[in-house]
């Protein structure tokens, strides 16, 4: 009931975060005299945006959308004047003077091209802006690639991070909507690069509009359609030896002796254009995706034959004869297939205006963490025909609305969607998990020449040795798993966000941009899993108790909410503790953006409301008070909710430029974070299976681990270096208070 109330008190009563826009604003004088021209036109050229200039000749214009523009000033008596190739960039302002001549004067029509410049004296932090033009000039693919191009963040393990903080650390935002995963960090939604207009990465120091993330922040805007129609087709391919799809894990090779076929495909399709009219703009995106080898290396092949390995000397009957045959090239079932189509639609309709946005990714890949196809454990060498399969699918849709009141205030609506979901699965069982310990089952699996595949110990005559699957191996410390064996766990996960934002902003006079907002986040996280070897073990017991499947499975340690114990998605029936995790954050901001003369000022306060909405034990010490002391079964009393937390967050900022050519700037803050939720989310069953003994816990929890606090310093300036490059230095100082009560973390 509480959670329904902050809802409606949201959507009837709060201005809220949306999407940070970009602000242009200057000054129109005459050429001759540098008087201000009052009431000069300033236009957005293909817009609907403008603004008149007030006393001082001065125009601002709020609420752009991140993109190149023609920005047009004429007045009564002058003669116009043009300037292409204007950037407006994400949250930040760009100025742009005109001097205009008078008609006596004759000089022809006057268009000018801008040039980028390379310092901005409106940053009061770190914040490097990536635009489209950058991206298309980069000579790398992939988003998070590009983002390891910018100072302070770094690309390890396919992962991003920004100045040494966490993974977690890091907040991604898509069109003003959060798409961080809750889980682990990172960002949940799939972009392709040619879809982005620009990339925004602030480095800490941001303002108060931004929290839960204490190490950066990552914005991204979708491209927004053009004024004519344009489409754009690419392929691009390693495949230049025209190899077909059969030669690719022969090792064969494309560049002489140096150099191996990694089956990298890629085409990418892009449309843009009006809709019948020039008020309704569209963008669409369509990427597929297809590479042998996620991860290539220069491997020069192993080939050591066949190799015997006799466990029990007395018994040479029981040998193991192992094909230790690795090619070259690209590593068997490391390879990775996406397909991503991404839209925009703008509907400029001043003073409403609408802007959606959606994207959708799906794709397939064997378990890049399977011990099946890890080269250190050379398994994918004998059963590479069987290794662990994934599938995901993730995307976003953005809905926001813009009510122009005056030329200097607005009011946004934004509301986000985003979700995931994955599945961890045998390639030929699937989601028939039950059966992956069913010497029958497995049996029953047919070649294309329709014979059995897999040769099982299960004897149909007899019934016998049905449940007596082949395990994994060692040799000399090496795993190896049989010919057929089953080496995959199962697992399906399903976590959605909804974003509601609104907002208001107004800027009251030339010096002082006010804005008052708050964003609510409401996520539903699901998680089904079992491993390779609990699952390999249910079919023999559920045959001696069919009745009691729930429990059976239960007591071999499903790490369930969201899901029924055998995998079913749904909370209807499930007790509380075994319900799809609902956790929510609110925060609400004041902002006030002071431009006064050189002197630009970012003041801020937010507050944050932090609900996790987990499940605990009713005391970590006495750990039978919630599990049964013979079969570990939950007790429901022995549980309780945790209870949400609240913070206040100042944030200061400012910058000046010292010349034309040098910015400083100064950032100092308070913040505070969650961590990741798969250090406090597990399923109790899960804990019961680990309390129940053992010396090995693979992945312990704190059940209600207190968000991350940190206070922030930020000292740095960039300088323009001739005519083409910047450098930008920066310092900074985290004191970092981690609120982990180790009391709450259960180990065994």
């Amino acid at each position: 009931m509480n959670r329904i109330i902050t809802i409606l008190f949201l959507l009837l009563l709060l201005p809220a975060m949306a999407l940070a826009q970009g602000k242009l604003r200057g000054q129109v004088t005459d050429q001759e005299t540098g008087e201000p021209l009052v009431g000069a036109n300033v236009i957005i050229v293909g817009t609907s945006y403008g603004a008149a200039t007030d006393l001082n000749g001065e125009y601002i214009i709020l609420n752009l959308i991140p993109d190149v523009y023609e920005v047009k000033a004429s007045y009564i008596g002058y003669q116009s004047q043009s300037i292409s190739n204007i950037r407006i960039n994400i949250g930040l302002t760009t100025g742009l003077d005109f001097k205009l001549a008078p008609e006596g004067i004759q000089v022809g029509t006057v268009e000018i091209v801008a040039e980028k410049p390379l310092v901005n004296k409106y940053n009061t932090n770190a914040n490097r802006i990536t635009t489209s033009e950058d991206i298309d000039a980069l000579p790398i693919r992939g988003v998070d690639n590009i983002l390891a191009t910018t100072p302070g963040v770094i690309l390890q393990d396919n992962q991003i991070f920004i100045r040494g903080g966490r993974q977690d650390e890091v907040g991604f935002y898509l069109e003003g909507s959060n798409i961080t995963d809750p889980m682990v960090g990172g960002r949940q939604v799939t972009l392709v690069q040619d879809a982005l207009e620009e990339i925004s990465v602030q480095s800490g120091g941001y303002n108060a509009e931004y929290g839960n993330a204490n190490s950066g922040i990552v914005r991204q805007q979708i491209k927004t359609g053009t004024p004519d129609w344009k489409f754009s087709l690419e392929y691009i391919t390693d495949n230049v030896g025209f190899n077909s799809s059969d030669d690719r894990n022969t090792g064969a090779q494309n560049w002489g002796d140096a150099a191996y076929w990694f089956g990298y495909n890629e085409s990418i399709f892009t449309l843009s254009g009006p809709l019948g009219t020039p008020q309704i703009k569209f963008f669409g995106l369509f990427n597929y995706n297809f590479i042998d080898d996620v991860t290539p290396q220069n491997l020069p092949g192993i080939d050591l034959g066949e190799v015997t390995y006799t466990p029990d000397p007395s018994n040479p009957a029981n040998s193991t004869t192992i094909d230790l045959t690795y090619p070259a090239g690209a590593k068997p079932n490391s390879w990775a297939e996406n397909y991503t189509g991404t839209a925009s639609f703008t509907f400029d309709y001043n003073p409403s205006i609408f802007r959606l946005i959606g994207t959708y990714t799906a794709g397939s890949a064997p378990n890049p963490w399977s011990s099946a196809r890890d080269l250190t454990q050379l398994g994918n060498i004998q059963n590479s025909l069987r290794t662990e399969m994934t599938d995901f699918e993730d995307g976003a849709v953005n809905l926001k609305y813009t009510q122009l009141f005056t030329s200097r205030s607005y009011l946004e609506a934004n509301v986000g969607w985003s979700f995931s979901q994955f599945k961890r699965y045998d390639p030929f069982l699937k989601d028939d998990w039950l059966s992956y310990g069913d010497g029958a089952a497995n049996e029953a699996i047919l070649g294309a020449d329709g014979q059995p595949l897999f040769d099982f110990p299960y004897n149909p005559e007899t019934g016998a040795n049905q449940y007596d699957v082949p395990l994994a191996q060692n040799l000399f410390n090496f795993k190896f798993y049989p010919y057929g064996a089953v080496v995959a766990g199962y697992a399906q996960t399903e976590r959605q966000n909804w974003n509601i934002n609104l907002a208001y902003t107004s800027q009251i006079n030339d010096e002082h941009s006010i804005k008052l907002g708050a964003e609510y986040q409401f996520y539903d996280i699901a998680n089904w899993s079992l491993g390779n070897e609990g699952i390999l073990k249910l079919p023999a017991k559920i045959a001696e108790n069919p009745s009691a499947i729930d429990t059976l499975i239960r007591r071999e340690g499903v790490n369930n909410f969201g899901y029924t114990p055998q995998g079913e998605k749904t909370n209807d029936g499930l007790p509380d503790y075994e319900q799809s995790r609902q956790p929510n954050f609110l925060g609400i901001y004041a902002q006030d953006r002071i431009e006064w003369n050189d002197l630009i000022i970012n003041v801020g306060l937010r507050y944050d409301r932090i609900d996790i909405a987990n499940y605990v034990p009713i005391d970590v010490t006495r750990p039978e008070l919630t599990w049964d002391q013979v079969t570990y079964d939950v007790i429901p009393s022995g549980v309780v909710e945790t209870e949400a937390r609240d913070y206040l967050c100042p944030r200061l900022g400012f910058s000046f430029p010292v010349t034309d050519q040098t910015i400083f700037h100064m950032q100092w803050g308070k913040f505070v974070q969650q961590s990741r939720l798969r250090d406090v989310y597990q399923g109790l069953n899960a804990t019961g299976y680990n309390v129940g003994g053992g010396f090995f816990i693979a992945s312990p929890v704190g059940f209600d681990v207190e968000p991350t606090r940190t206070t922030q310093y930020e000292v740095g300036f960039t300088q323009q270096i001739g005519e083409f490059a910047s450098i930008d230095l920066t310092g900074f100082y985290k004191d970092i208070t981690d609120q982990i009560s180790y009391q709450q973390i259960l180990v065994a």
